[in-house]
């Protein structure tokens, strides 16, 4: 853990985003996962407003 946060630290960790998706459209993200297609993380993004 204390290497992955020296890493961070020094922003040298990338994280591969797929897709984002509003807190409103979670049953689209849902789907997006159990395609097994992602390439990268899925972003549910959480607004107080939405």
């Amino acid at each position: 853990m204390a290497e992955i946060s020296a890493l961070a630290d020094a922003s040298r960790l990338t994280v591969h985003l797929d897709s984002e998706y509003r807190l409103s459209d979670l049953a689209a993200a849902q789907e997006r996962v159990e395609t097994g297609h992602v390439t990268g993380k899925v972003v549910v993004l959480v607004d107080p407003r939405d």
